[in-house]
């Protein structure tokens, strides 16, 4: 996500950042446009009654944080469907 928001990797740091796009768009990409590029908007790709719960669960709000803290999100759980498939806190229950 940093690398969206800025423009920019880690060895070369920020290029082209008239590229960029903004944390909203970043985040519609990895869910809403991701499940429609890959054809599965009916199953997947926002959290609503009867699609799948996939989701990831962060410690910070990627919108609103520092910009250079979304280098350090790391999920804090991971659902996929209706399971956690990873808990290390144990935020959900035990994992599966």
């Amino acid at each position: 996500m940093w690398a969206m928001v800025t423009w920019g990797t880690l060895k070369v740091r920020v290029q082209g950042a008239e590229y960029a796009i903004d944390r909203s768009r970043t985040v519609q990409r990895y869910t809403v446009a991701g499940a429609q590029l890959n054809s599965e908007s009916h199953r997947r790709g926002s959290l609503e009654p009867g699609k799948l719960a996939d989701l990831v669960a962060l410690r910070s709000n990627p919108i609103t944080c520092p910009i250079d803290n979304l280098l350090q999100l790391r999920p804090v759980f991971t659902m996929v469907g209706d399971q956690a498939v990873s808990d290390p806190e144990v935020m959900i229950g035990k994992p599966s």
